[in-house]
């Protein structure tokens, strides 16, 4: 049996190569909170002052060993769909606060940092013309984290490299409180502009498949803060786009999910 089960693992990993994201600092905040309070700690007790864990505890063991977040989320969602023989019941979680909680439980895993951001100090009420400010810090992340600096009063430039599987529609939601857009190829692609809670907007574009440039344009005058980007396209389900990310510009596409 162990020899099947090797074979098969072999076989899976042939097929491509797992894509993670990183957690936001945000995220992984809400997920604690959530964790806490809808009931995960009946069943997985993780708190530190504890000097033995309750018998009734369920450990979690390495997280990341088994799930990227994506997977995690989709679990969290719906377990019983995903593993039918299990015991985790449907906490009837919505999307965001299933990725939240995955976000936390994934807090501490490591991913390449494939993109490069700017970071700026100032008072806005609309995205300023970033070719004209002076740049306070440089740096390079894994995520679109808007914690790099101070708490308030900032803006943010992010630029990487999009590798698209194939040529066909994409759709992309940019979420962001303050202001943001995105830009691919150097082109305005959705625009979430001005001084406001969380706010999503979508638009939808034909791109081709390989490496394209993107940038994104963020700004935080006061209060919370945040900032996501989401894609979907031709066999992809709505997923961040951290996850198509890449370092080069010489290398193929692959299909990643």
């Amino acid at each position: 049996r162990q020899d099947q089960i090797e074979s098969l693992v072999h076989l899976l990993a042939s097929t491509g190569k797992l894509a993670d994201t990183a957690p936001s600092t945000n995220a992984v905040k809400q997920g604690k909170a959530l964790f806490r309070s809808i009931g995960c700690l009946a069943c997985h007790d993780q708190r530190q002052d504890r000097t033995t864990p309750l018998s009734t505890s369920v450990p979690l063991g390495t997280v990341a060993d088994k799930y990227s977040i994506p997977g995690l989320t989709a679990f969290l969602q719906d377990p019983l769909r995903v593993r039918p023989t299990g015991r985790m019941p449907n906490l009837s979680l919505s999307p965001d606060e299933a990725r939240h909680i995955a976000s936390y439980l994934l807090k501490d895993i490591q991913v390449e940092p494939l993109l490069q951001y700017t970071y700026y100090e100032g008072s806005w009420q609309r995205l300023p013309d970033f070719s004209k400010l002076k740049p306070k810090a440089t740096g390079k992340a894994a995520h679109f984290d808007v914690d790099v600096g101070r708490e308030n009063q900032f803006a943010i430039r992010y630029s990487g490299l999009l590798q698209l599987p194939k040529a066909g529609e994409y759709t992309f939601h940019l979420g962001s409180d303050d202001g943001s857009r995105l830009l691919i190829n150097q082109r305005e692609v959705v625009k979430v502009d001005g001084i406001h809670p969380v706010q999503f907007r979508q638009a939808t574009h034909r791109l081709e498949s390989g490496i394209h440039d993107l940038v994104i344009e963020f700004f935080e005058q006061g209060g919370g803060q945040e900032l996501r980007l989401d894609m979907e396209g031709p066999d992809i389900k709505r997923q961040p786009v951290t996850l198509f990310l890449t370092s080069s510009k010489n290398v193929e596409t692959d299909n990643r999910r």
